[in-house]
């Protein structure tokens, strides 16, 4: 009997090693689509989803109780505008995507390096900064399609700190322009009740810009010549 059941163990053993689920392949894994990122508009009517599907990013823009769906890929960095009017995103290493979404219709406009959104009392700016060998600040009123631009800067900054019911009666937007021939830097200020842009200072050095909440008053640190007062204000 126990020469009988030796035998019939080994079998039963054998027979269940040959039933095992063979090993996962990882590489699996990388072929499942997978959620990188989401947003909603302000008043909650378009909604962005963004999948990774093996290399492609695939964006699907689309409205709940509408018939409007798009689809984006290899996009990133996309936002609602603060009105619910625009899509904004960049494509490619330096293109920006405008989408209007009540058309729906798309602008690309190349070679940007910076932008951002401007609320100026009733208006909305989109702002952005072109680069090499243009360097062109361009303010591009959404509603209008005014636009204001200004020549050879380097870098802008808007007040994070602004209250937007006041912002149209002083500066939100400030302008670095860098002169490499005689190693100067000029600061512009964007005067909300002009529209034009007003030159405040003009030395080697300047950075930690901050506005008050108002958009009134600009505070900073630069370095000047011993002998030169600072003389210039809003």
């Amino acid at each position: 009997l126990n020469k009988l059941v030796l035998p019939c163990i080994l079998l039963s053993l054998r027979t269940f090693c040959y039933c095992q689920i063979s090993p996962i392949d990882t590489t699996l894994y990388s072929k499942f689509n997978y959620f990188l990122q989401g947003s909603v508009s302000n008043n909650g009517k378009y909604i962005s989803i963004t999948e990774k599907h093996l290399s492609v990013n695939n964006t699907l823009i689309f409205s709940p109780g509408s018939q409007l769906k798009i689809n984006l890929r290899n996009i990133h960095d996309l936002s609602f505008s603060p009105d619910n009017k625009l899509a904004v995103y960049l494509t490619g290493k330096d293109s920006l995507g405008v989408l209007k979404l009540e058309t729906p219709s798309t602008t690309y406009i190349s070679n940007i390096v910076q932008y951002a959104y401007l609320e100026s009392g009733d208006s909305l700016w989109l702002v952005y900064l072109t680069g090499s060998p243009e360097n062109k600040l361009v303010l591009q009123e959404v509603h209008s399609n005014s636009i204001i631009t200004l020549s050879n800067v380097a870098k802008f900054f808007l007040n994070s700190k602004q209250n937007y019911k006041t912002s149209h009666l002083g500066y939100s937007i400030l302008a670095e322009r860098i002169s490499i021939q005689n190693n100067t830097l000029t600061l512009i200020l964007l005067n909300n009740r002009t529209g034009h842009f007003q030159e405040i200072w003009k030395r080697k050095k300047a950075d930690r810009f901050t506005f008050d909440e108002r958009s009134s008053c600009l505070a900073f640190l630069g370095e000047v010549d011993s002998n030169n007062a600072v003389k210039n204000s809003l």
